[in-house]
């Protein structure tokens, strides 16, 4: 009787094989939420001019108007979601150097708009600011990058695990380390957590108005990882982003309107385009009519003519 023959893998094949399976099913998610996207932005325009008719046959008082418009508000949340989620789909792993902990992600307003020139920094779990790390601006993709580096003391400090890997946790907000913090509980209770004072959370503030900010949620700083956070304020700051997104806007050549899926060609714009009565968060830019007409958009009939739009 003879034996089955058991190939013998090495660790660098398995974990290339494992890689590569990886990077398939992220291209497949990312496809699949670029996909329900398109949908969700037909369904966007159906509902848009369903709303449109029923307003001007029942006047914008009418219940079932206001219901229709309620589920087109829910829809283009969702469509917000969705971009934001391929957004992170999209961000390519990062290797971060043994002595290094690095942050970062987006800054969007609650439709899904990106948040230009907001200041990012990093707090101490009980809410002090944490000095060790530099605070960043956002760019004009409301992208940020927060990074700390320590030092030959600091890495000192860190206590390893049983595996020799630096896995409890970095130190880096050295200022608020003590016997005891205070969380600022009503019950004034003080807190002797080796977690708790290893924990931090990053803060986006807008500068335009310093009463709006926004946290992520708790994480644990570990040296050679990169953390991902995106954050969203609960408010739609699109009247803000006006100008820098009519700026960015027309950096491209072509125009989606979102909503009705109608493409624009600003080099051929006209008045009855109404390009400035577009909301900052239904427009997007392509880079050719071809990417457009993949997605489903149709040609605006006046900067493109009536002749080669159908609608």
């Amino acid at each position: 009787m003879s034996r089955n023959k058991v190939k013998k893998v090495s660790i660098a094949e398995a974990s290339r094989v494992v890689e590569e399976g990886l990077q398939i099913s992220d291209a497949n998610r990312l496809n699949g939420l670029q996909g329900l996207s398109r949908f969700r932005i037909s369904k966007a325009k159906m509902q848009t001019r369903e709303s449109q008719r029923m307003q001007t046959k029942y006047g914008s008082n009418e219940a079932r108007v206001q219901q229709l418009n309620n589920k087109l508000e829910a829809n283009e949340n969702y469509i917000s979601g969705l971009r934001m989620e391929a957004n992170r789909a999209t961000v390519e792993t990062e290797q971060v150097d043994e002595r290094s902990w690095v942050a970062k992600g987006r800054v969007y307003d609650r439709r899904g708009c990106p948040i230009t020139g907001a200041k990012v920094s990093l707090f101490a779990a009980n809410g002090k600011p944490i000095k060790q790390v530099a605070a960043t601006i956002s760019d004009a993709k409301g992208r940020y990058r927060l990074v700390y580096q320590a030092s030959d003391e600091e890495l000192s400090k860190v206590t390893p695990s049983a595996t020799g890997e630096n896995a409890a946790g970095v130190r880096i907000n050295t200022n608020v380390t003590g016997a005891s913090d205070n969380q600022g509980s009503s019950s004034g209770a003080a807190v002797n957590s080796e977690r708790y004072q290893q924990s931090v959370f990053i803060r986006a503030v807008d500068r335009q108005d310093d009463s709006l900010c926004t946290d992520s949620t708790l994480l644990v700083p570990k040296l050679g990882q990169c953390n991902y956070r995106d954050l969203i304020f609960d408010t739609d700051l699109s009247h803000q982003l006006v100008s820098d997104i009519d700026k960015d806007r027309r950096s491209s050549r072509y125009l989606g309107n979102a909503s009705t899926l109608e493409l624009h060609d600003l080099k051929n714009e006209k008045t009855s385009c109404q390009i400035d009565e577009m909301r900052a968060d239904r427009c997007v830019r392509f880079k050719s009519i071809k990417e457009a007409e993949s997605l489903g958009y149709d040609f605006c009939a006046y900067c493109f003519s009536k002749a080669k739009s159908k609608r």
